[in-house]
């Protein structure tokens, strides 16, 4: 597993529940891989694995759901 720190595009709400998480990322990969999630702000923050739903011109975007307390610090 590669341990890599990546810059938030954006952390948009897109519904009551729902977030697109987008970031750079330099590697090339496809929808359906799993990054594990760890905001930097956090040190008790578990890491979250949420899959890739979407890769284009080096920009990746996940759709997660606030399930608990790590998600919700996540959005």
């Amino acid at each position: 597993m590669k341990y890599k720190n990546a810059n938030i595009i954006n952390n948009l709400k897109v519904s009551d529940e729902f977030y697109e998480l987008s970031f750079y990322w330099d590697e090339d990969i496809k929808p359906g891989q799993f990054f594990m999630i760890k905001p930097a702000i956090c040190d008790i923050f578990l890491k979250r694995p949420i899959s890739v739903y979407n890769y284009k011109d080096g920009i990746v975007s996940m759709l997660y759901r606030i399930s608990g307390k790590g998600t919700a610090i996540l959005a």
